[in-house]
């Protein structure tokens, strides 16, 4: 019987390396995994925040005015302070806001709107793509003018 001398054989190294290479492989993996779940949840919170934030304000005219007049993909609202109209951008870039005190615009997002009875059915839209996938987020509702 051959005696043993300390270390480790060629096949014991070789099958060490192979296991050590699997187990990187798949930290890896889950850590790439973790890290786009975070950018995708990262991005829906952003297009949120946006879509609240463009909705928000065109309850606020809206509720505000004194007269609304939707069709399709623009609002025009009478307030106290003039008249505030909202149209989709040509370009599909946002929702422009014009009034006596200038323009702003609501980047990334789509709005449509329709009359309907005493009130302004309202609907913002904003998407975006991370990673290969698709998010959206819809905010839809019913406003009526407080100043009739």
């Amino acid at each position: 019987m051959r005696r043993r001398r300390g270390g480790f054989t060629l096949m014991e190294a070789v099958f060490a390396m192979g296991l050590g290479l699997i187990v990187l492989a798949a930290g890896y993996s889950a850590y790439f995994s973790v890290t786009r779940a975070e950018d995708v949840e990262r991005r829906r919170e952003m297009l949120t925040t946006a879509a609240q934030s463009a909705m928000e304000r065109i309850k606020g005219d809206i509720r505000a005015s004194s007269a609304a007049t939707a069709s399709g993909s623009t609002l025009v609202v009478k307030t106290s302070d003039g008249i505030v109209t909202y149209r989709n951008r040509a370009d599909g870039a946002g929702i422009e806001r014009i009034s006596g005190r200038g323009r702003s615009v609501f980047k990334g997002a789509i709005a449509s709107f329709a009359r309907d009875g005493a009130g302004v059915d309202v609907s913002v839209r904003v998407d975006a793509k991370v990673h290969g996938r698709v998010i959206r987020v819809d905010l839809d509702c019913f406003v009526v003018p407080r100043n009739r």
